[in-house]
């Protein structure tokens, strides 16, 4: 108990963040030049228990900059919840019209406080986002909730336009792996299904050759052989 008092455990929750639309997100009735607009964040709870969020806080951090989004309502376990720009995006959990725009594209750091106002959640990306394609509308997705947010690799860009709001993550479960791509690494999701089609193609392919080449060679020794032979029935007669 002593070490406890001495050395406090940080606090913990399982309201994770796990996908953010900072590039906005295709919209119905909307012109596409202004889905910049529509912003979210996907809460979800890895927990066993239902967690209401009444008194809890998103805290947008950018420089100097602290933009608030006061949260409500409750997830239950392995559920999500949307907290959206606009009404007009659909499964909302928390609506704040404000948060439009205040997702900075460059990066921003997203935590999440409890009522007691403590850090429970912290994704820094102040550096540049980990995932997302701003011109595909593609969302940033998390991989495996129960690692760091604050770990580049456990995000990635989602498979689909307009990301998966709540629901399953389209990169769930997946490993992030690099590929030098120009002198440069990138993140490479390489998909379980993929990885075993590329696989069969390859071992298709190989066998293919390997046919091929083979049949090649059978060839060349039978008209050798024939060829051997005709000369030798010759010098018989």
């Amino acid at each position: 108990m002593f070490c406890l008092l001495l050395f406090p455990f940080p606090a913990t929750a399982n309201v994770v963040i796990s996908e953010v639309a900072w590039m906005g997100t295709p919209t119905q009735g909307v012109d596409p030049g202004q889905w910049w607009r529509y912003e979210w964040i996907e809460l979800m709870n890895m927990g066993a228990e239902k967690i209401s969020l009444q008194g809890w806080s998103i805290v947008l951090e950018q420089g100097e900059s602290n933009f608030i989004i006061s949260l409500s309502g409750a997830i239950s376990p392995g559920e999500y919840t949307l907290v959206v720009s606009s009404d007009k995006i659909s499964g909302a959990g928390v609506n704040y019209a404000n948060l439009g725009a205040k997702l900075n594209n460059a990066g921003q750091r997203v935590t999440i406080r409890n009522a007691q106002g403590e850090v429970v959640e912290d994704l820094d990306a102040r550096e540049g986002w980990f995932g997302g394609s701003n011109s595909e509308k593609s969302t940033m997705e998390r991989r495996f909730p129960a690692k760091p947010a604050s770990d580049p690799k456990n995000w990635g860009t989602s498979l689909l336009a307009g990301g998966t709001p709540g629901a399953h993550n389209s990169i769930h479960g997946e490993e992030w792996t690099p590929q030098e791509e120009n002198g440069v690494t990138i993140p490479l999701l390489i998909h379980k299904k993929e990885r075993q089609e590329g696989r069969s193609f390859l071992w298709v392919f190989h066998w293919g050759v390997g046919t091929a080449i083979l049949s090649l060679v059978v060839i060349f020794l039978f008209r050798s052989l024939l060829g051997v032979g005709g000369s030798f029935g010759a010098r018989r007669e």
